[in-house]
């Protein structure tokens, strides 16, 4: 009897283990790629250039993902308009946009980062048709490996977190749309 419920016991253990995993790493790098947007929009708010914004979201981003403030952010490739960042996980930029793709590795996680600015969303309350170059966006990937994954086939699962903000005079500092 005790072994007929021991696997359904272990079963559920490993379920919430992988469950508990995902939430607090989401959560984790949801606040880093909320952060990383924030410092992008603070270089575009003062003044900054748009490759100089992205560099900064990238590397504000991955370090806090990582929790390693030494981890060296590497950029890829620069796409104008609606493409692909290659990489182990796939990551489609947005549209009107300049996207800048990054890869981050520290202690074996790899991060896979796109950061855009110009930005442009059409669910914003001020999108317009064109990029808005004080918009940073900012997703962040990773595969999760999961406990429970390799019973039925699905070892690990790629999670991205996205955050866009926005610096502007009249707000007097960046402000975090989604």
């Amino acid at each position: 009897m005790v072994g007929l419920l021991l696997v359904p016991l272990v079963a559920i253990s490993a379920f919430a283990v992988d469950l508990g995993a995902d939430r607090s790493w989401r959560r984790q790098s949801q606040n880093s790629t909320d952060s990383g947007a924030l410092a992008g929009a603070i270089v575009v708010g003062s003044g900054g250039g748009a490759s100089t914004a992205r560099g900064e979201a990238a590397e504000v981003a991955a370090r806090n993902i990582l929790r390693d403030q030494s981890a060296t952010v590497t950029a890829g490739s620069t796409y104008t308009g609606a493409s692909t960042c290659a990489g182990a996980i796939p990551i489609v930029t947005p549209s009107l946009s300049t996207t800048t793709c990054y890869t981050s590795t520290s202690g074996g996680t790899t991060v896979y980062l796109a950061v855009a600015n110009p930005y442009n969303h059409n669910l914003l309350p001020t999108a317009n048709s064109l990029a808005d170059d004080k918009l940073v966006w900012v997703r962040a990937c990773k595969r999760q490996d999961h406990a429970l994954g390799g019973v039925i086939g699905q070892r690990s699962l790629n999670m991205c977190t996205d955050s866009v903000a926005r610096n502007t005079v009249a707000q007097q500092g960046p402000t975090i749309y989604a």
